[in-house]
């Protein structure tokens, strides 16, 4: 990912085993986290729906879908 990248995810997935359609949520990539491990990709965004800035985790487990350049 990178900087004003369109993004989306499923939010609460974990929900999709017992049936329920997950959320899905998109945002805007704003910058990365600075504090950040190594290993984890850590993003402030702008998220669509609410217009609140949030944050979202790029992990091997947990992978962010780029839809296209803003």
């Amino acid at each position: 990912m990178k900087v004003g990248d369109l993004i989306y995810w499923h939010e609460d997935a974990w929900l999709m085993q017992e049936g329920v359609p997950p959320t899905v949520r998109h945002a805007i990539v704003l910058r990365p986290y600075v504090h950040a491990p190594a290993d984890r990709g850590i993003w402030h965004v702008l998220v669509l729906e609410t217009g609140l800035p949030g944050i979202v985790h790029d992990t091997p487990n947990i992978k962010v879908k780029v839809s296209a350049n803003v």
